[in-house]
């Protein structure tokens, strides 16, 4: 218990924002170390690292020779008004290439580049369709 660290903690140490880390929790990307009750978990170093691993690692740095135009996938998620998570596992079932920059850490050096921005952003939106209605034939078959 000694060396977990608290949401807080957590949420700097990926370099997020709490309210963006909170949606990864209630989204089931990252799962906490220790849960004591709903308001207060415990999260390991290793944890959160085999987290950006997984999620942010396999983005190799912005080519320089290509001068690809790329976004930050967290700006992105703001301006399109969904959620990281959202658009992490979008990228993911589309195969998108998700580049790093070396001058942020965590999952704030995650970018995406422009020209599959439109692309990523459809998929979310299917997504977050196809799970609106699942939940709402849940509620209705009870």
């Amino acid at each position: 218990m000694k060396d977990l660290l608290n949401v807080h903690d957590a949420a700097r140490r990926l370099g997020i924002s709490l309210d963006v880390f909170r949606v990864l929790l209630a989204d089931g990307l990252i799962e906490p170390d220790y849960q004591f009750n709903r308001r207060m978990a415990g999260f390991r170093p290793e944890t959160l690292d085999a987290f950006l691993v997984e999620w942010a690692g396999f983005g190799r740095p912005i080519p320089k020779r290509t001068r690809q135009r790329t976004l930050n996938l967290m700006i992105v998620a703001r301006s399109h008004f969904t959620r990281t998570p959202l658009l992490l596992r979008a990228a993911r079932k589309l195969g998108l290439e998700l580049f790093r920059d070396r001058r942020k850490r965590g999952l704030a050096a995650v970018m995406i580049a422009e020209c599959d921005v439109a692309a990523l952003i459809e998929e979310a939106k299917a997504e977050r369709g196809r799970r609106d209605r699942d939940r709402q034939d849940m509620v209705a078959q009870r």
